[in-house]
């Protein structure tokens, strides 16, 4: 017999949806279960709350077939993102470890440069993100916390294959699963708990995360 979640349920994901109607400035990022489409909503709302251009970021790729593996093999890189200025992100490569630009950095997108006669369908130059936790030398000096963040080249085997991908290291922030939020610790999280499969354990995960309980 299926299973159908309670009407408490259903209230606990109406609340938590509603968050996404919230100004961007005040959002708080969003953990979830496991279901990526509720990440992936999350992301296509609050870029068209942010009323800005919204790029389309495709990654380069040299072999034939590098673009259908997954962003796990290709090290976080994902074959194609949609950001625009405003978006928060999270940083997947250790940039400068000492100064707290690790895999998993929460920032917010200020500036996108695409090199001369290039335009929103191609790899930026680079973008420059403001990340709270970055403790080096700002790269734009009104804006403290500045760093620029450049497309970085991915290269992995599979047989006697070489593959390689090259992409911005930057992926949209604004939802994540608890998996992937693991390890972070961010100011404030909305948690979606409603899921039927939520366990004790992974509610610590999510809880633990937050630096104001």
């Amino acid at each position: 017999m299926e299973s159908r979640p309670s009407k408490t349920m259903n209230s606990c994901r109406a609340n938590f949806l509603a968050l996404l109607i919230m100004t961007p400035s005040s959002i708080p990022l969003l953990i979830y279960f496991q279901h990526v489409n509720w990440s992936t909503t999350t992301t296509q709302n609050r870029l068209l709350l942010l009323g800005n251009l919204i790029a389309q970021i495709n990654s380069k790729h040299a072999g034939r077939n590098d673009h259908l593996a997954s962003s796990k093999l290709a090290c976080g890189l994902q074959r194609t993102v949609f950001l625009s200025v405003g978006s928060q992100v999270m940083l997947r490569a250790n940039l400068w470890i000492e100064k707290g630009l690790v895999n998993g950095s929460i920032g917010t997108v200020l500036r996108i440069r695409y090199f001369a006669n290039q335009g929103p369908l191609a790899l930026p130059a680079f973008f420059v993100c403001i990340f709270p936790d970055y403790t080096g030398p700002t790269f734009l000096p009104k804006h403290p916390n500045s760093f620029p963040v450049i497309p970085i080249k991915s290269t992995w085997t599979a047989g006697d294959a070489t593959f390689s991908r090259t992409g911005i290291p930057l992926n949209p922030a604004w939802g994540l699963t608890i998996h992937k939020s693991q390890g972070l610790t961010m100011a404030k999280a909305a948690i979606g708990i409603d899921h039927l499969k939520m366990t004790a354990g992974l509610l610590f995960v999510a809880l633990s995360s937050s630096k104001h309980k």
